[in-house]
């Protein structure tokens, strides 16, 4: 019901070592695929996994393609999105994840900027937004700059609703002098809190379209 990735090491030891739990996440991704469409829960991640911006241009389309093809033969099917290492990410990076054929990645609210409505004329104003102002439930779109270069779709992930911060209480309550039962109790209703943020983060917003010369690469 989520978005996954996995390392192609950390796959290749589950697969030796762990085979049902290897099992269980292809089967994961089947499931998403038959809810979803088509649209797998997935997310290929570069092999070797390189903070991309620190790379000469082939080294970043061979990490790409190659974690790309990884995943793609262990799901039996093409995966849409790429997690990158660190969320590190510069022009040349997004633009070989967008060539390779993969659809969109996630990055940090910090890399962004400014935006803009899609669509919008040129001489439209760029809209300042930085990690508290920025819509995070909705896509966005970055252009390459090169002249008929691809376009990925942005994501950006919600740091103040993560399950780290979420379950910080968690280990006082499990550790502690309470009896099982309570401690059960306590998982319960953190797990709760978590659910009930997910559900009030999200809105209905319009798409905006995001510019790459205004975001700030997580190197």
């Amino acid at each position: 019901r989520i978005s996954f990735s996995f390392d192609a090491d950390l796959l290749d030891s589950l697969e030796r070592r762990q085979p049902r739990t290897y099992a269980a996440i292809l089967e994961a991704d089947h499931r998403s695929r038959a809810a979803h469409g088509g649209h797998g829960a997935a997310l290929a991640a570069p092999y070797p996994p390189l903070l991309l911006p620190l790379v000469g241009p082939a080294e970043k389309r061979t990490a790409v393609l190659w974690g790309k093809a990884d995943l793609e033969r262990r799901l039996g099917g093409a995966p849409e999105g790429m997690w990158l290492p660190a969320n590190a990410a510069d022009d040349e990076s997004l633009e070989a994840v967008a060539s390779a054929g993969l659809r969109f990645t996630v990055l940090a609210p910090r890399q962004a900027q400014a935006v803009r409505p899609s669509g919008a004329p040129p001489e439209t104003p760029w809209l300042a937004v930085g990690p508290e102002t920025l819509g995070t439930p909705r896509p966005y779109l970055w252009r390459s700059r090169r002249p008929g270069g691809p376009s990925l779709a942005i994501f950006f992930h919600r740091q103040d609703i993560s399950p780290g911060r979420i379950y910080d209480s968690l280990p006082f309550a499990v550790l502690g002098s309470r009896s099982p039962a309570a401690a059960r109790e306590q998982v319960v209703e953190v797990g709760q809190r978590l659910a009930n943020r997910l559900i009030d983060a999200f809105t209905v917003n319009d798409a905006v379209v995001l510019d790459w010369s205004h975001v700030v690469a997580d190197t």
